[in-house]
């Protein structure tokens, strides 16, 4: 009630310094007044609809079971965070695996082998498309010549 008796006094005191000249009020341009109003009313809009959407986006994750309600027990939570770190720690290991089997020679070279391989397999298809077109092309002149 403090801070409604402190405005109105507020209001009042600047509306009679304003008769009485004291305070000359600036005028503000109307395009410029309403260009402000747009841009309060749609920065309110905007958090407005944010505030619906976590609501909805809420009211679906308790919907499909995503969220974990506060009457549930913590033990879902413990194993939840017991696997995460599980998996954490498991990361240095496929690592170092991962680092020693690039560095192995034999990998190199099956790798290599493997490339070699598919290459020899693509030029036999080229080959072989190379021969069928020939072989269309062939038929396609005999055809047209009888």
């Amino acid at each position: 009630m403090i801070d409604a008796n402190f405005s109105v006094k507020r209001i009042y005191d600047y509306n009679n310094k304003v008769r009485s000249g004291e305070i000359i009020p600036k005028k503000i341009d109307r395009i410029k007044y309403i260009k402000s109003a747009v841009t309060i009313q749609r920065a309110w809009r905007r958090y407005v609809a944010r505030k619906a959407m976590k609501k909805r986006i809420a009211r679906l994750e308790e919907t499909l079971g995503m969220t974990v309600p506060s009457w549930q027990c913590n033990k879902i939570i413990a194993k939840d965070d017991d696997n995460f770190q599980r998996r954490r720690a498991l990361i240095p290991m496929f690592d170092l695996r991962t680092k020693k089997a690039i560095n192995d020679e034999r990998t190199k070279v099956n790798f290599s082998n493997r490339i070699r391989d598919l290459h020899c397999i693509i030029v036999k298809e080229k080959k072989m498309q190379e021969k069928d077109n020939k072989l269309k092309n062939n038929k396609y002149i005999k055809l047209k010549n009888n």
